[in-house]
């Protein structure tokens, strides 16, 4: 299981979610987000995310480009 290192607001509610990567224009994050024992991966605009302290960037153009 992975770490949660992010928080999404997503219809009004906030929603744990692991940062996953940063399109390369910096306008939107690659997230999975929890929705309890579920989780789904999509791309959420960048105003919308808060990550926590220490979290890298990485930088990707397509989803494709994820290792692992």
């Amino acid at each position: 299981m992975k770490t949660v290192n992010a928080r999404v607001m997503e219809v009004g509610l906030p929603r744990l979610a692991y940062y996953m990567a940063t399109h390369v224009s910096g306008t939107k994050h690659y997230m999975e987000i929890r929705y309890g024992k579920m989780g789904s991966r999509k791309w959420i605009p960048a105003n919308k995310v808060t990550l926590r302290e220490g979290v890298e960037l990485v930088y990707i153009d397509k989803v494709a480009e994820l290792n692992g």
